[in-house]
């Protein structure tokens, strides 16, 4: 058993094409951290796969999580993301 759940619906079908262009790439590099935000600052959470064509694709990860521990939210309010980003 294995902790990978099947899509049952595409929640952005149009993003698919976009994605479906990392299939049988090779990937060379991973790298993850914190992002430089244009102030200097730590950004969000990224992680980059550098692949063997020399394209790079970072995903970004977001979330609420400082709110949510700061203003005592409820679980449910909770918001996670991630957006892929191609270089």
């Amino acid at each position: 058993m294995n902790d990978l759940s099947d899509i049952i619906e595409h929640s952005l079908p149009e993003f698919l094409g976009k994605a479906k262009s990392l299939e049988d790439k090779t990937i060379k590099r991973v790298d993850y951290g914190h992002e430089k935000r244009s102030n200097g600052e730590r950004g969000n959470e990224v992680l980059i796969l550098e692949f063997t064509d020399d394209t790079r694709v970072r995903i970004k990860l977001g979330s609420n999580a400082m709110e949510f521990r700061n203003k005592k939210l409820k679980l449910e309010e909770l918001k996670l993301d991630f957006t892929l980003l191609w270089d």
